[in-house]
């Protein structure tokens, strides 16, 4: 292979105009484009893709790069130095830093020299003058007044984790200012793309993929034949989550099916598929040995096979957005269009569970124990002694019911109390609302249990349930139970009676109105003196919601009257949800330990997102109640509700009147999603 001034240059196979690099020194970098020119290349787009800040200092007729390290550490680039959309302003930074030091040092800086073994000793560079330190951007953007058709870009991609919707709106930005690529039907050649990171291999290949990728859709995606495709120890196993996007997303498979063969023709320096295998197999080995192993080990590997994996998944999803934007000429951004398609966010969310499988041996190997139910239950509603439940409620005058855990007395209790003479209930639905897993023995309820955490209870890795398809499935068997018998009593019911339960019984209360008829008149809202305004739910976020919604007021207000219906009998510990949602937070802002505070943000957030939910699905219920809702809530959601904005209010949804939502990564849908229970990386299980 030929460097033709920079190190592991080369080309995608197949002819594709796109190239990959390491750091070039700068007349190595006037080589690379002296060598695509005489390749007939006219037009030429070069990304950077690193992360870092680059110093380069004059050493005889040429700029060789360096990169700031830890003198500890003198083998490892530091990264998250800065936002990397501000990468080039640290580089001006250390540039003016390094002409001060000299201007104090004798005109010196000591540096250290090599890129494979570093040695302790630093060797001094004359700076005489500002010339004899440039930033990347002085090496590459000059070539643009001697070539016009010559482009620089900046893009930085992370090294450790995965794509931001950012890095590929940024890649589109630059894209689109070339028509020879972005219309099929142009006479003109497409330009050439050069990726280059630090050893032109992990972050270029990336980069060299993303590129590729646009090229196929200008011209054609690679025929590639089975015997020509590399065959990876462990590749017949499957991905969880890429089956469900391909029988859930149009065109799923064929998709894959060409993301699979472009990083299959830019595989020679880095092969993506290859590494995801390699560390999933790690994982299993690592599993094998469990009882020698750190837990904190073993779930940083899974950490990173998840990251490594989700580059794949993002490759998957911006060829989905290439399909439809392509030929729109992308008048739609990237990161527009994933907050409108929440599927792959959802997708994201459920990645432990899709592709983790819990052993069969959780409970003779100790890995879990079984703890009865009641065992950490609180009897808030003091239910237990009279209706052999804890936390049983009922909405005055309305058939929905709440309680924590029955076990077999205590449901036959509740049956047998709902249907006697005075209540004279004809039918009872019961719905369980528990995730977890739960066994049944010598007449109690037990769930699982780590062995070394007994308070957090464990959701077996399984396939996941979306918030969205919850509604349909709420409004779908409490439709049907009322049309048989409207004489129905509802009871629901999670591992307390509280969280879970209580949101079901909003929507349960919202759909029996919706089906029976609402109330002639409703109690006033419930209002706390301390954050009235926030009681009563005037967040910035809900109220942005509200003005977006035909009727919006309305709408809020029979949510807020179903709300404080259910929580009439209970005090605000009992989870009335408004009051939930600011104390919660206000708790997050108190917390000295910063885990503790991530953890209550987080909650407060969702609590909030909760809230907004239920505002959008009473909107559904109204507005398509003349179709006796033939279109599904998640339906309604992706044809209207995301067209008109839903979803990029749920992109920035925080506490506006408290923080800035656009700094804070617990706002975005992708990092709130998947920091809930489902995401959490399990310390048991093996990945499939």
């Amino acid at each position: 292979m030929s460097n033709y001034g920079a190190p592991n240059f080369h080309q995608t196979h197949l002819g594709y105009p796109v190239y990959g690099m390491g750091q070039p020194t700068m007349k190595g970098f006037c080589k690379v484009l002296q060598r695509l020119k005489e390749e007939g290349h006219q037009e030429i787009i070069c990304f950077n893709v690193r992360e870092e800040p680059i110093i380069l200092f004059h050493q005889d007729d040429d700029f060789i790069p360096y990169t700031p390290r830890d003198h500890s550490d003198l083998q490892e680039n530091l990264y998250s130095l800065t936002p990397r959309s501000q990468v080039e302003n640290l580089e001006l930074i250390i540039k003016k830093e390094l002409m001060d030091f000299a201007a104090l040092s004798n005109k010196t800086y000591f540096v250290y020299d090599g890129t494979e073994q570093f040695v302790a000793e630093a060797f001094p560079r004359t700076i005489e003058n500002e010339g004899d330190v440039r930033v990347s951007e002085e090496i590459y953007k000059c070539h643009t007044f001697m070539m016009p058709s010559f482009r620089y870009k900046r893009l930085p991609l992370p090294v450790d984790t995965a794509l931001e919707e950012a890095d590929l709106d940024a890649f589109i930005s630059t894209i689109r200012e070339f028509p020879s690529i972005t219309f099929k039907d142009s006479c003109k050649a497409p330009p050439a793309l050069l990726f280059n990171c630090q050893t032109g291999v992990e972050r270029s290949n990336l980069g060299m993929i993303i590129g590729t990728l646009m090229m196929a859709h200008r011209t054609a995606f690679p025929q590639i034949e089975r015997s020509e495709k590399k065959r990876i120890p462990g590749q017949e196993s499957h991905f969880q989550i890429i089956e469900s996007y391909r029988t859930s997303f149009p065109n799923g498979r064929k998709i894959v099916e060409e993301v699979d063969s472009i990083v299959n023709i830019c595989s020679e320096m880095h092969d993506l598929m290859e590494t995801i295998y390699l560390y999933k197999d790690k994982v299993k080995k690592l599993s094998q040995e469990r009882q020698s192993q750190e837990i904190s080990s073993r779930e940083n590997l899974i950490s990173k096979t998840f990251q490594v994996f989700q580059r794949y998944f993002y490759l998957i999803a911006f060829n989905s957005y290439l399909h439809e934007q392509y030929q729109l000429a992308f008048t739609v951004m990237f990161s527009t269009w994933m907050r409108r398609k929440p599927f792959f966010y959802k997708l994201l969310r459920a990645m432990p569970r899709l592709e983790m499988k819990a052993p069969a041996n959780l409970i003779s190997d100790r890995i879990c124990v079984l703890l009865a139910d009641e065992s950490l239950d609180l009897d808030e509603m003091s239910s237990l002694k009279q209706m052999k439940v804890a936390n049983y409620r009922k909405v005055s005058k309305m058939p929905v019911c709440g309680m924590a855990q029955p076990n077999p007395e205590g449901l036959a209790h509740i049956l047998s109390y709902l249907s006697d003479d005075c209540r004279k209930f004809t039918r009872v639905l019961c719905l369980n609302l528990r995730e977890e897993a739960v066994l049944e023995g010598d007449g109690k309820t037990y769930s699982l249990r780590e062995a070394n955490n007994l308070q957090q209870e464990i959701i077996i890795p399984a396939a996941t349930v979306e918030q969205l398809e919850d509604f349909d499935a709420f409004l779908k068997v409490v439709r049907s139970n009322l049309t048989i018998d409207q004489n129905s009593a509802i009871v629901l019911n999670c591992h307390n009676g509280k969280e879970r339960t209580t949101v079901g019984m909003v929507i349960c209360l919202l759909l029996t109105w919706h089906i029976i008829g609402f109330p002639e008149h409703f109690v006033e809202d419930m209002v706390s003196i301390p954050d009235a305004k926030y009681t009563k739910g005037e967040f910035e976020a809900i109220l942005n919601l509200v003005r977006l919604l035909p009727n919006g007021d309305e709408m809020k207000k029979e949510v807020d009257r179903a709300l404080d219906a259910v929580s009439d009998s209970m005090t605000p510990m009992m989870h009335h949800l408004r009051e939930l949602i600011i104390n919660t937070y206000k708790k997050s802002q108190g917390a000295k330990d910063k885990d503790i505070a991530a953890g209550l943000h987080l909650r407060s957030l969702q609590y909030l997102e909760r809230y907004f939910y239920l505002i959008l699905f009473d909107t559904y219920l109204h507005l398509e109640k003349p179709g006796k809702w033939e279109r599904s809530f998640k339906e309604w959601m992706a044809e209207v509700a995301a067209p008109a904005g839903v979803f990029e209010i749920l992109d920035r949804l925080g506490f506006s009147e408290f923080e800035d939502p656009e700094s804070t990564p617990m706002c975005r849908m992708r990092y709130r999603w998947q920091q809930q229970q489902g995401y959490k990386v399990p310390t048991f299980g093996d990945m499939i």
